[in-house]
């Protein structure tokens, strides 16, 4: 099994952390990263400091010296298997083929490399069609990628996941998918303003009560992080069993949500404090945003509100969502 993360922040190494403890083969995308699809072979991943043949025509192409590839590189120059006949004639710094060989590198790269295919082949490129078409890899074996809250779906490693048909899901979906499965109890805190304070409160006030609950998301440690801790503690459920149940109280931002699915009990409860416009850089409009939050209360068993500042047209995000709806009796 393989599971890709995107972004190396603190969430992204909680997620890294808890994916290995699940059995899975990691792979890593961070700053200036190249998706790690390979061009040619059978694995779809490799060191990613190593350039894809496929990823760019520029001044030099790298590849693992190991593999061999029936596509030319196009650039300062030109390495090719002298058993491999291609329709590309490397000729110095340019390159001249056949007018009537389609290029595997006149297609957008981006999202489409596995797609490309020789339209019309002269009969000296008829052994290099061939290779081209058994060299073809199968879909990436990523099971599903792992996507930080920072990174924002317009970001190009969303675009290309989706583009090879990877599921996305965020750290917080990854780690309350654990934690439900361990045993613990969530509750869940949104809103534009105050969600720490109200995260705090309710953690020591459950701890103070002689429970165990940790503030966790974005406020405090990533969710991950707590059911990796707890896998360390006790490898199953049924191991070693708590004395009293286990309280997750987690901060969601807007940014978790975007690629957050989780079944509608996950939560025992979910409050949305209040509404305002905030984060329109990253969501375009306050209608994103707010519909974000109230995403939230989808998966919740319980929605629990003391104020909801909505547009007077806009649904309220409190309306019947689970088992029961607790709200401010001066809100309509």
């Amino acid at each position: 099994m393989k599971a890709l993360v995107l972004g190396y922040g603190r969430s992204g190494k909680a997620a890294e952390a808890l994916l290995k403890a699940q059995g899975y083969e990691v792979v890593v995308l961070d700053g200036d990263d190249k998706v790690p699809w390979d061009a040619v072979g059978d694995s779809d991943s490799r060191d990613k400091n190593v350039a894809s043949p496929l990823d760019a025509a520029g001044d030099s192409v790298v590849r693992d010296k190991n593999v061999a590839s029936p596509l030319d590189a196009v650039g300062d120059s030109v390495v090719r298997d002298k058993n491999v006949a291609s329709p590309l004639d490397a000729v110095g710094d340019s390159v001249v083929r056949d007018k009537n060989v389609a290029s595997p590198l006149d297609v957008g790269l981006e999202g489409t490399r596995h797609s490309c295919r020789v339209a019309s082949v002269s009969a000296e490129g008829r052994d290099a069609r061939k290779s081209l078409r058994a060299a073809e890899p199968p879909r990436p074996l990523f099971s599903f990628a792992v996507v930080s809250p920072g990174i924002a779906l317009t970001h190009p490693w969303i675009a290309a996941c989706r583009a090879h048909g990877i599921p996305l899901k965020s750290e917080l979906q990854l780690g309350c998918e654990e934690l439900k499965r361990r045993g613990w109890k969530l509750l869940a805190v949104t809103g534009s303003k105050g969600k720490s304070s109200v995260v705090k409160i309710v953690a020591d006030a459950i701890n103070l009560a002689g429970g165990q609950a940790v503030a966790c998301g974005n406020y405090g440690v990533p969710v991950c992080e707590v059911a990796w801790q707890d896998r360390r503690l006790r490898r199953t459920a049924a191991e070693s069993p708590r004395p009293q149940t286990s309280w997750a109280v987690v901060e969601v931002s807007s940014f978790m949500m975007e690629t957050t699915e989780l079944p509608a009990d996950t939560f025992e409860a979910a409050a949305i404090l209040n509404l305002q416009e905030d984060h329109l850089d990253r969501h375009g409009s306050v209608a994103v945003y707010h519909g974000l939050k109230r995403k939230l209360l989808s998966f919740a068993k319980t929605a629990v509100g003391d104020s909801v500042l909505r547009d007077k047209n806009v649904a309220s995000p409190l309306d019947a969502v689970g088992d029961s709806v607790v709200r401010d009796k001066n809100v309509a």
